[in-house]
């Protein structure tokens, strides 16, 4: 019965928190922050200076009230049209400022001046399950109150929709079907994909009060904001070589060839590339060449998504060294082919110089949380390609039973093993070569200490 209410309670909250913050978002595309401000002051004198006998509030409302109506009415004439042009890398690290360009075009006859300009995003609301079952990752520290009507939990799910902070640009002025350079800029909070829908252009009163939208014409993009990475020593050798298919191919992206070993007739099914003419001219019939394969160990990334006991931050962390281990492991002569996130498989041919690793690291930019214990499922499906495998590096979020028997596993087929765990704490951990613990903490507050900076 308890929980039944509490439920309600917060299905009420819920609604709440979106209808305000639909009507804040509103508001402010009339008001500026010093907007804001003025109007508190006006609403203060009016309901101090309610009694025009005891006070003189109401002579200080009546000024106010008289300049809001000027700058309201000089925003009344205000017109303009106005096209943006949009110059943005496509990717972005998290913990990193990334500075652009945008290009306005006045298509009017007249000036532009005291402009404000903003990217518009899109931002989904959390749904009404999502806010119940997902807590902020510091809701634990909150006191009472706050834990019982969650309104930083509300602004938690917002503000991990938008990993990106963009603020307000002021442009001085746009000349008469002139253009002008405007210098952008956006703090990458965390991982994730920014969808830009198109630029607004604000007017603003002579006092920089209120506002008024511009007509604007710009085209949508997105900017993938990738996790952080940290810089990580990786010696992973394997300990059992076998061929691989694919290899030639990333020779090839990598600069690097197969060794030529000898000649041969050719045979049905031989590529026509590796003929050779001079050969075939001297001895009358088709001769190829055979070219002995280079071998290039491959590979294996593991990702632990299941929170548990955890908080928001544990997985974030996680995140950001998997793609640490993914970017250390494109520097070296090897495959990461392989990616096992929860139960998802998903095949590369990653390596140095090709364009896979990008594709490793925008799947890390969307990884969600597993809210249901999914670690048997992600065992299952790693050994099932033991043997495909000289190397594996796990990311772990838990260490128990089935993290160690998956790890001895691993050890006894001769596969080189590498773990992370990455958690609140080191205690009841192995001491191994191939175990590392890391905090948390630690990992994200590197993060945090670039983007001050």
């Amino acid at each position: 019965m308890a929980h039944s209410l509490e439920r309600r309670f917060h299905e009420t909250l819920f609604r709440i928190y979106q209808r305000s913050y639909r009507q804040h978002q509103r508001i402010r595309q009339s008001l500026t922050p010093a907007g804001w401000c003025f109007l508190a002051a006006l609403g203060l004198c009016g309901l101090v200076g309610v009694d025009t006998g005891r006070t003189t509030a109401y002579q200080v409302f009546a000024l106010l009230f008289s300049i809001m109506s000027f700058t309201v009415l000089s925003l009344l004439r205000t017109r303009g049209r106005v096209r943006v042009e949009r110059t943005i890398p496509g990717s972005v690290s998290a913990g990193e400022r990334l500075r652009y360009r945008l290009v306005l075009h006045n298509l009017g006859e007249r000036p532009l001046q005291s402009l404000l300009v903003q990217e518009r995003v899109h931002a989904p609301e959390p749904s009404l399950e999502e806010f119940l079952r997902r807590r902020e990752p510091q809701e634990h520290r909150r006191n009472p109150f706050d834990r019982l009507f969650l309104y930083y939990r509300w602004r938690w799910h917002l503000r991990r929709r938008l990993p990106a902070h963009l603020p307000e640009i002021p442009v001085s002025e746009v000349p008469a079907l002139g253009s002008q350079q405007v210098a952008m800029h956006l703090d990458a909070t965390h991982r994730g994909i920014l969808r830009l829908e198109g630029v607004e252009v604000w007017a603003t009163d002579p006092l920089g009060l209120f506002k008024a939208k511009l007509r604007s014409e710009s085209r949508p993009d997105s900017l993938l904001v990738l996790p952080r990475r940290h810089a990580l020593r990786l010696s992973l050798q394997g300990a059992r070589p076998r061929e691989h298919s694919g290899g030639n191919s990333l020779a090839g992206q990598r600069g690097r060839s197969d060794e030529y070993a000898y000649l041969r007739d050719y045979q049905p099914g031989d590529s026509l590339r590796r003929i050779h003419w001079k050969s075939w001219a001297r001895h009358g019939h088709p001769v190829v060449k055979e070219f002995e394969q280079a071998f290039f160990p491959k590979r294996a990334l593991v990702l632990d998504t299941f929170l548990g006991a955890h908080q928001e931050g544990v997985l974030e962390a996680g995140v950001s060294v998997a793609a640490s281990v993914a970017a250390s492991l494109d520097r070296q002569d090897a495959l990461l082919d392989s990616l096992f996130v929860g139960e998802q498989l998903h095949r590369f041919a990653t390596g140095t110089g090709t364009p896979e690793i990008r594709k490793l690291l925008e799947l890390l930019s969307g990884v969600e949380a597993a809210l249901e214990d999914n670690r048997e499922d992600l065992t299952r499906q790693v050994e099932r390609h033991l043997r495909s495998l000289e190397s594996c590096v796990l990311v772990l979020l838990h260490w128990s039973d089935l993290e160690e028997t998956l790890v001895a596993r691993l050890r006894r087929e001769g596969i080189d093993v590498s773990v992370f765990h990455v958690g609140t704490s080191r205690e009841g951990l192995p001491t191994a070569p191939w175990m590392r613990p890391l905090l948390a903490e630690e990992v994200l507050r590197q993060t945090r200490q670039a983007l001050a900076a």
